[in-house]
């Protein structure tokens, strides 16, 4: 029985199959595995026991003796309630069609039959995991939005403490401007908080946090530092108001001034500033730290050495850092999320869904410039002998070192992308029939030439591929067209005894797949 050490009897399972001994061989499968698991035979009951009871995921077939597999998903997709739970289709439909029609229902993955079980587990552990991410990030914008209820009650309290000020006017106006100062800085500080945690990627925030605390604090320019390579250096990746030629500068671990507060995770203040910030005045840093982990340190210069940092501008600074913090956390929790929604987890490359995206713009943008644009789909050929000889782990290590030599073979500008199975795709924005041949036959070759030892001996990989070329003259050809003219191809290099190119046209249209 095939174990999963990353299953939990707090996983929801829902399969919804008409046939026995699907259904047998899942519930063993996946109750093996540690999965709580429910099952039914149609579409309707499975529409019933998601308004009963929600669960973290569907496997779901096509084929139902009531309403199909295609009509369920997207009932469910529409469904406010039910829309984010990944669905993934189980049948023995291996056509292009079926695929495209499961993914635009609302579908995260496709699996044909005959069920192989590690695939099923390793599919089902790795939505499971981009579901868990997903609420993850959900809950730190949570957290995110209760913080900023937090500041906007601190403002509420700030606005009233002025009005009481201000009664006291007359008694001290000295002290009066003092406070009214230090609620505008105040003020000043919950706006660059804002500010700093808007954007989404990490090069943003930098630059929005070393632009946000010349602001607060009395100083014309800053720097942000990062702590690179298992703390050994600083690297600056952020300035404001000082030469760009300071960005990417090494400050060693050692540095008596910067190396301090790195090591010692503490707030310093010195009379002169690095001489890496080729610049002068009193200086203030500060360490910004991620759970226990230094992210790097925000760096402060005045504008000259008459005027000292107070203790106020230490507890704003303090402040401003401890959000940094937050809106550093919260990015990298996007950015993971983002990619692992984009990337297919086995061999790396785009997976199914991100690659529509790219291949649509660049068709639209193709459609504008008149220009064109190739389009390859590549498929490893007796590859399920490979699995059934060889066992699933060597088809696994085919699939990624496909995947690697696509990475090295292919232009920068192209895409590739697993497509499903076996199946990997190529677009080639810009590209003629005969540079997208060229680059096909470059991966042909390099892939014949390949070989891979595993447990049960070696073996060879050949791949047949499809080519489709479209430009000004097909305007109206859409994506979906592309790839099933690609797929036609295919078939028809497979036919004509794998190992080979095909470009279609209108003949291998009469090619049916094997």
């Amino acid at each position: 029985m095939v174990q999963s050490s990353q299953a939990s009897t707090h996983n929801d399972i829902l399969i919804v199959d008409d046939t026995p001994a699907n259904l047998r061989l899942l519930l063993q499968v996946l109750q093996g595995a540690g999965y709580r698991v429910r099952a039914v035979t149609n579409g309707e009951r499975a529409l019933a026991a998601v308004r009963h009871s929600q669960p973290e995921l569907i496997l779901l077939d096509i084929r139902l003796p009531d309403i199909d597999g295609f009509e369920v998903c997207s009932i469910l997709k529409t469904d406010s309630i039910s829309h984010q739970i990944p669905i993934i289709f189980i049948s023995a439909l291996d056509d292009t069609n079926a695929k495209v029609n499961a993914f635009r229902a609302g579908g995260v993955d496709y699996v044909t039959k005959p069920i192989h079980p590690e695939e099923v587990l390793a599919r089902v552990a790795t939505h499971l995991a981009l579901r868990q991410l997903n609420l993850q990030l959900q809950q730190a914008n949570k957290n995110l939005a209760i913080r900023l209820n937090e500041l906007e009650t601190t403002n509420r309290l700030l606005g009233q403490e002025i009005v009481a000020r201000r009664a006291a006017e007359e008694r001290n106006a000295h002290l009066l401007a003092h406070e009214r100062e230090r609620v505008l800085r105040l003020d000043q500080l919950l706006n660059e908080m804002m500010i700093i945690s808007g954007p989404l990627d990490l090069t943003s925030v930098y630059q929005a946090i070393v632009n946000g605390v010349t602001r607060v604090l009395p100083c014309v320019s800053a720097a942000l530092a990062r702590a690179q390579q298992a703390n050994t250096y600083l690297e600056i990746v952020a300035v404001a108001n000082l030469s760009p030629d300071v960005v990417g500068i090494q400050i060693p671990w050692q540095d008596p001034f910067l190396g301090r507060v790195a090591a010692e995770k503490i707030m310093l203040q010195w009379e002169t500033s690095p001489p890496e910030l080729q610049s002068t005045g009193e200086t203030l840093a500060a360490p910004l730290i991620v759970g226990d982990r230094l992210e790097g340190i925000i760096v402060v210069v005045e504008a000259t050495s008459k005027i000292s940092f107070d203790h106020a501008d230490f507890q704003l600074l303090r402040l401003f850092t401890q959000q940094a913090t937050i809106a550093i956390q919260n990015t990298r929790l996007f950015e993971e999320v983002q990619h692992l929604a984009r990337i297919d987890p086995l061999t790396g490359l785009f997976n199914r869904r991100y690659f529509y995206e790219i291949a649509q713009r660049d068709l639209e943008r193709m459609r504008r410039s008149r220009g064109s644009l190739g389009l390859m789909l590549l498929d490893i050929d007796h590859f399920k002998q490979i699995n059934d000889q060889y066992g699933h782990h060597a088809g696994d290590q085919a699939l990624q070192l496909v995947a690697d030599l696509l990475r090295q073979r292919v232009r920068t500008a192209d895409v590739s992308a697993r497509f499903g199975g076996e199946e990997m795709v190529v677009l080639l924005p810009d590209a003629s029939l005969e540079q997208t041949l060229v680059v096909a036959e470059r991966i042909r070759t390099s892939i014949a030439t390949l070989t891979i030892e595993s447990e049960h001996g070696s073996f060879q990989l050949t791949v047949s591929i499809g080519v489709t070329i479209v430009s000004g003259k097909q305007l109206d050809c859409e994506l979906d067209d592309l790839i099933i003219y690609a797929d036609q191809a295919c078939y028809a290099a497979k036919h004509a005894g794998r190992n080979q190119i095909k470009v279609w046209n209108e003949s291998v249209i009469t090619i049916q797949p094997e």
